[in-house]
């Protein structure tokens, strides 16, 4: 798990979610990029569907072997069950 926290946010935002259990808020987590974006709670599903609707089309083998290389090295750590702790 550490190591897919680690692949998608800065060493320092890792470190405060992890070590510390920091919470953010949403415009707080978008700022640290942990989420792609924050919206009104009213506003949320309305803004689910429109990112859904907007990556429909993107599915597929293809998207699948962009992000396995994308994250090559968190998925070699997480499939390793030889030594699961890495």
């Amino acid at each position: 798990m550490s190591a897919l926290i680690q692949s998608r946010l800065t060493p320092q935002t890792a470190q405060h979610a992890m070590v510390s259990a920091r919470r953010f808020g949403g415009t707080e987590a978008a700022a640290a990029g942990i989420v792609d974006q924050a919206v009104d709670e009213s506003a949320l599903r309305t803004a689910a569907l429109e990112l859904a609707r907007s990556h429909a089309n993107k599915t597929g083998d293809t998207l699948g072997t962009i992000k396995t290389r994308m994250y090559a090295p968190v998925l070699t750590v997480l499939r390793d069950t030889t030594n699961p702790l890495n």
